[in-house]
């Protein structure tokens, strides 16, 4: 049931027009911003612990404006998601900086791409896809029942899917040994056998050590 709910939502996000649906993720944001949840709670602690020399005051304007990206970003998944290959296409502009990827792909000893969470990382994924038919690493999501919608979703302009165990781990191993493209994003708790404590702005985070270990591979 909440998977069905899930999957309509992000299938109305797709249908609003693109201004309506910036505006309502700015809206979402917005709420996110000024009622107490945990994406708040969770992101103020961090401002605090992170950034300690910032005033109270830029801490709060900090975390608005943070929030109301965090909106955007949940609404756009729709679009990101359900829109056609073309559509999606059509949204990326001129390639920039894009050079030492290509030559380090031309090398034939395979590319790693990491990057946290932030920005659009949904385009981010086409983007690669389109050009450099890429394998990313996942989080499956806690409702099985979204993980043949999201594969499906990020795999229709050329991006593979390797999911968190032996199998996916695999794959990226196969992928760098072709010289292909790996992307991860290593900004998640790897959990007690993924991770060592590492010091994150100071404070120590439970950080991967697959990212490390394929790049010595």
């Amino acid at each position: 049931m909440r998977a069905r709910l899930i999957a309509r939502l992000l299938r109305l996000f797709a249908a609003l027009p693109w201004r309506w649906n910036r505006a309502l993720g700015t809206g979402l944001g917005w709420m996110l911003a000024h009622t107490p949840n945990p994406v708040w709670r969770h992101s103020a602690i961090n401002l605090r612990l992170c950034l300690p020399e910032l005033s109270p005051d830029d801490h709060r304007r900090l975390l608005r404006t943070s929030l109301i990206e965090t909106g955007k970003t949940v609404l756009e998944a729709g679009p990101l998601w359900f829109w056609p290959a073309e559509r999606i296409r059509g949204l990326m502009g001129e390639a920039v900086n894009v050079e030492p990827v290509d030559a380090a792909i031309r090398s034939g000893r395979g590319v790693i791409l990491a990057t946290p969470h932030l920005g659009s990382w949904e385009m981010a994924g086409h983007f690669c896809a389109v050009r450099w038919g890429i394998t990313n690493l996942y989080r499956p999501p806690r409702l099985r029942a979204l993980d043949t919608l999201l594969c499906h979703s990020r795999e229709r302009l050329g991006a593979r899917m390797a999911p968190t165990n032996a199998k996916g781990v695999r794959s990226l191993y196969e992928t760098l040994a072709r010289g292909g493209v790996v992307g991860m994003l290593p900004d998640q708790d790897p959990g007690q056998s993924g991770g060592v404590f590492a010091p994150l702005f100071g404070i120590p985070a439970n950080s991967m050590v697959l990212l490390d270990r394929l790049a010595r591979k």
